[in-house]
């Protein structure tokens, strides 16, 4: 029997209480003026970094985007994304702005490591229409039909393969 897809809000809330509780601490990303990052291990073994916009006081997120890495794909590695935005600062574009400056800080690191192409991949319901739209102007790719392999819900898969030393800004 399908169950419902991961949603990355619940995600968001967590976050959004680790850091009023003081429990996770955030460091700026370079180059940006409203970017901070976590890194952390979401399971043994499997990384995950997470990017937030902040509110100017820095105890509420205005957008998260959540990236863990997801095996290989045609070789090169592989990043899963899922990002959210609290209601009162939707449709102001925090969505795509944060996974586009993810994308970016994720690209950058690659390079810095040696790694010369790197894969974004997002799976988003075919109810979610504004996450939809996110991806669609983030990462710019064609959109492929899919079943979800966890829920069993219909979704469309977004995968994006990037040299390195590009930029999707």
């Amino acid at each position: 029997m399908p169950s419902e897809m991961v949603n990355p809000h619940d995600s968001l809330v967590s976050f959004q209480e680790c850091i009023l509780k003081g429990v996770i601490s955030l460091a700026k990303v370079p180059g940006y003026s409203n970017l901070y990052s976590h890194v952390d291990e979401a399971a043994p073994g499997v990384m995950r970094f997470t990017y937030a916009r902040m509110t100017d006081d820095k105890r509420t997120v205005k957008a998260f985007c959540s990236c863990v890495k997801n095996g290989f794909h045609d070789g090169h590695p592989c990043i899963s994304i899922g990002y959210a935005v609290p209601e009162q600062y939707r449709n102001r574009g925090y969505g795509t702005a944060i996974v586009k400056e993810a994308v970016n800080d994720l690209l950058s690191q690659a390079y810095k490591g040696g790694i010369p192409h790197l894969v974004i991949d997002s799976v988003v319901s075919k109810e979610n229409l504004a996450s939809q739209r996110v991806t669609e102007k983030a990462l710019q790719v064609i959109r492929e039909s899919i079943i979800d392999a966890e829920s069993g819900q219909p979704a469309f898969q977004y995968t994006a393969v990037y040299s390195t030393v590009e930029s999707i800004l």
